[in-house]
């Protein structure tokens, strides 16, 4: 169970605000998160305090803070890869360690309502301010949008902030993210690019592929948007087409209510998904964009998902990349 190959140290504060240093008794860690999730996960074992009465004697308790470090090769310094909650814990009688599960800040956002849940002429960053603040969290970085009237009621902190901006995306087609960096909460418009290249490399360095497989999929394919502007009389205006798609794939039309210059940016291609494997960067999270140079499909692709595992001083991540976000 030590960690020391794994060059990790972790650290408990709890109700107290007494900390204590678990590094020695932590293993198989596991970072994952999700673009349509909130909150980014961490899993760990726990070495269990009875199994050697030589050891220090400690618990984690639900609620604390925890925070984990990662001394990169060939530096003294350890740099922080996650900061939040420890959520829910696992025992077992017939094993050494128990499961310890932890979720950053923007949890919070999932599990409360807001108290202002109706918003007239606010943009998107403005209504996110607003909530984030109710709910006693901090708020960093918003994207700015347009002005905009919202009925979000009975919708938890995030739902609202997601449909607000989700209101932007159905006019720009801009796609946007909400994730926790350093307890903060922060909005922005997914697509930022990974400085690394996912490559068929010799040498053990982040990128490296170890698995690739490809999928295309028609499934989500949509070439011409309709408006329903008067329901009453069952009046329908263009508000998107795309004739070369239509003429490779066919007609996939999608008629809905609301105004037809607010409509455009439900326009999609095929859906392109790769499934990789490769040495590991924590920079490679969902929301964000990487180049793949494979031997069976190169390019620009989105993160969808990604899951980082420490295990026998390697860093790995499998990741699910996307043609498009949000779709």
């Amino acid at each position: 169970m030590t960690n020391k190959q794994l060059k990790i140290k972790a650290i408990v504060t709890g109700s107290s605000g007494a900390s204590t240093d678990i590094s020695n008794f932590v293993g198989d860690v596991k970072v994952s998160g999700a673009f349509k999730e909130s909150a980014r996960t961490l899993d760990f074992k726990l070495l269990k305090a009875d199994v050697d009465k030589t050891l220090p004697a400690f618990d984690v308790e639900l609620g604390s803070a925890v925070s984990f470090y990662e001394k990169p090769n060939g530096q003294d310094s350890y740099v922080k890869f996650f900061e939040g909650v420890a959520w829910s814990k696992t025992i077992r009688d017939n094993t050494i360690d128990m499961d310890i599960s932890c979720y950053d800040k923007s949890i919070y956002l999932n599990k409360n309502q807001a108290e202002t849940q109706v918003f007239t002429k606010k943009s998107a960053d403005q209504v996110a301010s607003q909530i984030i603040g109710e709910l006693g969290l901090k708020a960093g970085k918003l994207a700015p949008t347009g002005t905009d009237d919202y009925n979000l009621r009975d919708k938890t902190g995030y739902d609202a902030i997601m449909e607000a901006y989700d209101k932007d995306s159905k006019k720009t087609g801009k796609v946007y993210k909400l994730v926790d960096i350093d307890g903060v909460i922060n909005v922005f418009e997914a697509g930022e690019m990974v400085d690394i290249v996912l490559e068929e490399l010799n040498e053990p360095i982040p990128g490296k592929l170890l698995d690739t497989s490809f999928k295309e999929s028609m499934d989500e394919v949509v070439n011409e948007v309709k408006a329903l502007e008067d329901e009453k009389k069952d009046e329908k205006k263009d508000a998107g087409k795309d004739s070369g798609s239509q003429e490779r794939y066919g007609k996939l039309q999608k008629v809905l209510k609301g105004d037809s210059s607010e409509l455009a940016g439900l326009m999609q291609g095929a859906k392109k998904e790769v499934d990789v494997k490769c040495i590991g960067d924590w920079s490679m999270v969902s929301g964000k964009s990487i180049m793949l140079k494979s031997s069976i499909i190169s390019g620009k692709f989105y993160i969808e998902s990604d899951s980082h595992s420490l295990d026998d001083a390697v860093h790995t991540v499998d990741m699910k990349l996307v043609s498009k976000l949000g779709g």
